[in-house]
Protein backbone atom coordinates (compact mmCIF):
# COMPACT_ATOMS: atom_id res chain seq x y z
CA UNK A 1 0.00 0.00 0.00
CA UNK A 2 1.47 3.42 -0.95
CA UNK A 3 2.22 5.94 1.76
CA UNK A 4 -0.36 8.72 2.26
CA UNK A 5 0.51 12.20 1.01
CA UNK A 6 0.14 15.63 2.57
CA UNK A 7 0.41 18.79 0.44
CA UNK A 8 1.16 22.11 2.18
CA UNK A 9 -0.16 25.12 0.25
CA UNK A 10 1.36 28.43 1.33
CA UNK A 11 2.77 31.72 0.17
CA UNK A 12 6.55 31.91 0.04
CA UNK A 13 6.46 34.66 2.66
CA UNK A 14 5.05 32.05 5.04
CA UNK A 15 7.62 29.36 4.25
CA UNK A 16 8.92 29.23 7.85
CA UNK A 17 5.50 28.20 9.11
CA UNK A 18 5.20 25.65 6.30
CA UNK A 19 8.62 24.15 7.04
CA UNK A 20 7.87 23.79 10.75
CA UNK A 21 4.61 22.01 9.95
CA UNK A 22 6.17 19.78 7.28
CA UNK A 23 9.06 18.67 9.49
CA UNK A 24 6.72 17.96 12.38
CA UNK A 25 4.25 15.89 10.35
CA UNK A 26 7.05 13.86 8.81
CA UNK A 27 8.66 13.21 12.18
CA UNK A 28 5.49 12.27 14.09
CA UNK A 29 4.36 9.93 11.32
CA UNK A 30 7.70 8.13 11.44
CA UNK A 31 8.33 9.10 7.82
CA UNK A 32 5.26 7.24 6.67
CA UNK A 33 3.50 10.38 5.41
CA UNK A 34 4.98 11.90 2.23
CA UNK A 35 5.00 15.68 2.65
CA UNK A 36 4.90 17.82 -0.50
CA UNK A 37 6.45 21.25 0.11
CA UNK A 38 7.67 23.14 -2.94
CA UNK A 39 9.60 25.80 -0.96
CA UNK A 40 12.07 23.38 0.65
CA UNK A 41 14.25 20.79 -1.15
CA UNK A 42 14.27 18.57 1.95
CA UNK A 43 10.71 17.53 1.15
CA UNK A 44 8.92 16.13 -1.85
CA UNK A 45 8.41 18.79 -4.54
CA UNK A 46 8.62 19.63 -8.25
CA UNK A 47 11.53 18.18 -10.21
CA UNK A 48 13.98 20.35 -12.13
CA UNK A 49 13.52 20.43 -15.91
CA UNK A 50 9.83 19.61 -15.93
CA UNK A 51 6.72 21.81 -16.12
CA UNK A 52 5.87 23.24 -12.71
CA UNK A 53 2.10 23.45 -13.07
CA UNK A 54 1.82 19.97 -14.56
CA UNK A 55 3.78 18.50 -11.65
CA UNK A 56 1.75 20.42 -9.10
CA UNK A 57 -1.50 19.36 -10.74
CA UNK A 58 -0.44 15.71 -10.56
CA UNK A 59 0.59 16.01 -6.89
CA UNK A 60 -2.61 17.86 -5.96
CA UNK A 61 -4.77 15.36 -7.85
CA UNK A 62 -3.42 12.48 -5.77
CA UNK A 63 -2.88 14.09 -2.37
CA UNK A 64 -4.82 12.79 0.64
CA UNK A 65 -4.68 15.99 2.67
CA UNK A 66 -4.05 19.59 1.68
CA UNK A 67 -3.21 22.07 4.43
CA UNK A 68 -3.62 25.72 3.48
CA UNK A 69 -1.57 28.06 5.65
CA UNK A 70 -3.53 31.31 5.68
CA UNK A 71 -2.10 34.44 7.31
CA UNK A 72 -3.93 37.63 6.24
CA UNK A 73 -6.32 38.82 3.54
CA UNK A 74 -4.08 41.68 2.36
CA UNK A 75 -2.08 39.25 0.18
CA UNK A 76 -2.83 37.61 -3.16
CA UNK A 77 -4.08 34.07 -2.53
CA UNK A 78 -5.09 33.25 -6.10
CA UNK A 79 -2.40 30.58 -6.62
CA UNK A 80 -3.18 28.88 -3.30
CA UNK A 81 -6.88 28.93 -4.20
CA UNK A 82 -5.99 27.30 -7.53
CA UNK A 83 -4.15 24.55 -5.65
CA UNK A 84 -7.17 23.99 -3.39
CA UNK A 85 -9.44 23.85 -6.45
CA UNK A 86 -7.33 21.21 -8.19
CA UNK A 87 -7.13 19.09 -5.03
CA UNK A 88 -10.88 19.37 -4.51
CA UNK A 89 -11.84 18.51 -8.09
CA UNK A 90 -14.88 16.23 -8.10
CA UNK A 91 -13.16 13.88 -10.57
CA UNK A 92 -10.04 13.42 -8.41
CA UNK A 93 -9.57 10.97 -5.52
CA UNK A 94 -10.90 12.19 -2.15
CA UNK A 95 -8.87 14.96 -0.50
CA UNK A 96 -9.33 16.52 2.92
CA UNK A 97 -8.64 20.27 2.86
CA UNK A 98 -7.66 21.88 6.16
CA UNK A 99 -7.18 25.61 6.73
CA UNK A 100 -4.49 26.56 9.22
CA UNK A 101 -5.76 29.98 10.27
CA UNK A 102 -2.85 32.09 11.55
CA UNK A 103 -4.81 35.26 12.40
CA UNK A 104 -8.36 36.49 12.78
CA UNK A 105 -9.05 36.28 9.03
CA UNK A 106 -9.79 33.29 6.82
CA UNK A 107 -10.63 32.77 3.13
CA UNK A 108 -14.33 33.31 2.40
CA UNK A 109 -14.33 30.13 0.28
CA UNK A 110 -13.90 28.12 3.50
CA UNK A 111 -16.41 30.01 5.60
CA UNK A 112 -18.34 26.83 6.48
CA UNK A 113 -15.26 24.62 6.97
CA UNK A 114 -13.97 23.76 10.44
CA UNK A 115 -10.59 25.47 10.55
CA UNK A 116 -7.52 25.05 12.78
CA UNK A 117 -6.73 28.24 14.68
CA UNK A 118 -3.01 27.73 15.22
CA UNK A 119 -3.02 30.24 18.10
CA UNK A 120 -5.42 27.97 20.00
CA UNK A 121 -3.92 24.90 21.68
CA UNK A 122 -7.23 23.01 21.72
CA UNK A 123 -7.49 23.36 17.92
CA UNK A 124 -3.96 21.99 17.53
CA UNK A 125 -4.87 19.06 19.81
CA UNK A 126 -7.88 18.20 17.64
CA UNK A 127 -5.72 18.35 14.52
CA UNK A 128 -3.01 16.15 16.03
CA UNK A 129 -5.51 13.58 17.23
CA UNK A 130 -7.04 13.30 13.75
CA UNK A 131 -3.65 13.31 12.03
CA UNK A 132 -2.47 10.35 14.08
CA UNK A 133 -5.58 8.39 15.08
CA UNK A 134 -8.48 9.19 12.73
CA UNK A 135 -9.18 6.47 10.16
CA UNK A 136 -10.71 9.02 7.75
CA UNK A 137 -7.89 11.56 7.81
CA UNK A 138 -5.88 9.97 4.97
CA UNK A 139 -8.54 8.58 2.60
CA UNK A 140 -6.21 6.46 0.45
CA UNK A 141 -5.05 4.16 3.26
CA UNK A 142 -8.50 3.67 4.84
CA UNK A 143 -7.10 3.65 8.34
CA UNK A 144 -5.18 5.70 10.91
CA UNK A 145 -1.39 5.91 10.79
CA UNK A 146 -1.03 5.40 14.57
CA UNK A 147 -4.41 4.36 16.02
CA UNK A 148 -3.05 2.95 19.27
CA UNK A 149 -1.14 5.97 20.53
CA UNK A 150 -1.96 7.03 24.07
CA UNK A 151 -3.67 10.34 24.84
CA UNK A 152 -0.60 11.59 26.70
CA UNK A 153 1.55 11.19 23.57
CA UNK A 154 -0.98 13.00 21.38
CA UNK A 155 -1.28 15.87 23.88
CA UNK A 156 2.50 16.17 24.16
CA UNK A 157 2.87 16.21 20.37
CA UNK A 158 0.16 18.86 20.08
CA UNK A 159 1.89 21.11 22.62
CA UNK A 160 5.16 20.70 20.73
CA UNK A 161 3.55 21.67 17.41
CA UNK A 162 1.76 24.61 19.04
CA UNK A 163 5.06 25.93 20.45
CA UNK A 164 6.96 25.32 17.21
CA UNK A 165 4.43 27.23 15.12
CA UNK A 166 4.13 30.04 17.68
CA UNK A 167 7.87 30.65 17.35
CA UNK A 168 7.54 31.52 13.64
CA UNK A 169 4.13 33.20 13.51
CA UNK A 170 4.01 36.89 12.55
CA UNK A 171 2.79 39.19 15.35
CA UNK A 172 -0.98 39.76 15.33
CA UNK A 173 -2.22 42.84 13.50
CA UNK A 174 -3.38 45.76 15.70
CA UNK A 175 -7.05 45.04 15.08
CA UNK A 176 -6.54 41.38 16.01
CA UNK A 177 -5.39 42.13 19.55
CA UNK A 178 -7.83 41.60 22.35
CA UNK A 179 -9.25 44.70 24.01
CA UNK A 180 -11.22 44.82 27.24
CA UNK A 181 -14.96 45.02 26.61
CA UNK A 182 -17.35 47.52 28.18
CA UNK A 183 -20.67 45.92 29.15
CA UNK A 184 -22.51 49.21 28.66
CA UNK A 185 -21.94 52.93 28.37
CA UNK A 186 -23.83 55.28 30.65
CA UNK A 187 -24.25 58.96 29.77
CA UNK A 188 -26.00 61.46 31.99
CA UNK A 189 -27.82 64.32 30.25
CA UNK A 190 -30.32 66.98 31.32
CA UNK A 191 -33.90 65.80 30.89
CA UNK A 192 -34.85 68.53 28.35
CA UNK A 193 -32.04 67.35 26.07
CA UNK A 194 -33.23 63.73 26.33
CA UNK A 195 -36.77 64.81 25.45
CA UNK A 196 -35.44 66.44 22.26
CA UNK A 197 -33.46 63.34 21.22
CA UNK A 198 -35.96 60.61 22.01
CA UNK A 199 -38.16 60.92 18.85
CA UNK A 200 -35.08 60.62 16.60
CA UNK A 201 -33.75 57.65 18.55
CA UNK A 202 -37.04 55.78 18.18
CA UNK A 203 -37.10 56.52 14.46
CA UNK A 204 -33.68 54.84 14.08
CA UNK A 205 -34.70 51.81 16.09
CA UNK A 206 -32.47 52.68 19.05
CA UNK A 207 -33.57 51.08 22.34
CA UNK A 208 -35.56 53.27 24.69
CA UNK A 209 -33.63 55.76 26.74
CA UNK A 210 -33.62 54.96 30.42
CA UNK A 211 -35.45 57.65 32.41
CA UNK A 212 -34.75 57.70 36.12
CA UNK A 213 -37.82 58.31 38.27
CA UNK A 214 -38.54 61.90 39.22
CA UNK A 215 -38.45 62.78 42.87
CA UNK A 216 -40.72 65.36 44.45
CA UNK A 217 -38.83 68.23 45.95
Amino acid sequence: MPDPTLFISHKHSDNKIAQVLAAFCEEKSGGRVKVHLSSNPDFKGPKIGKGLNAQLRHALWETDVLILIYTSSDQDWSYCMWECGVANDSQSPETNIIVFQCGSEYPALFNDVVRVNVRNLDDIKRFMNQFLRDADFFPSIKGAIAPNLRDTFVESAAKQLYDNIASVLPPPLPYEREWPTWPYLRIEMPRPEVDKMEPNLKQRGTPDVYRPPQHDR
